[in-house]
């Protein structure tokens, strides 16, 4: 599979392939030191691969001491091209008991974890439960805003 993936907020973006999506995704996190954001994938291989390098080179970065760079400016072209012509990975394919959720933390004001509070109790949803669909819901309509085709992420329940 090829894949593209942002390297850091508003940082370039990796075109590579694998077989291993999670894994190839992790070793970026440790060799570049930040984190890894895939934008999109499709199907193909070295060949196709190489095809995408040559189609974006104007937006590639400068080669490093390790040889030929496969990063590239994020160039209107490039992010529209990942739009229209790629799919978001399943990285929970096999998943056994579904997804593994990962903890996270939202700072609220005073006034904001008062609403949250009412409004879930007038709901009968937990605070958490509540949290969730909000966040959900809001990174839905971001997606859609930004073009990033959130129905190719979400899976209906």
């Amino acid at each position: 599979m090829i894949y593209f993936a942002r390297l850091g907020p508003g940082g370039p973006i990796k075109v590579g392939t694998t077989i291993d999506l999670l894994r190839r995704l992790k070793e970026h996190e440790k060799a570049f030191g930040v984190e890894v954001i895939v934008l999109g994938v499709r199907d193909g291989g070295k060949d196709e691969e190489r095809r995408h390098h040559r189609m974006f080179a104007h937006l590639r970065l400068k080669p490093g001491e390790s040889g030929p760079c496969e990063r590239f400016r994020p160039g209107p072209e490039l992010l529209d091209y990942i739009r229209r012509e790629c799919r978001m990975p399943d990285l929970f394919d096999g998943a056994k008991e579904g997804v593994r959720l990962r903890p996270m933390r939202v700072h609220l004001t005073p006034p904001e974890h008062r609403l949250l509070r009412i409004v879930a109790g007038f709901s009968g949803k937990s605070m958490a439960a509540l949290s969730a669909e909000l966040i959900e819901r809001k990174l839905k309509d971001e997606a859609v805003r930004f073009g990033v085709r959130a129905d190719l992420i979400y899976r209906p329940a």
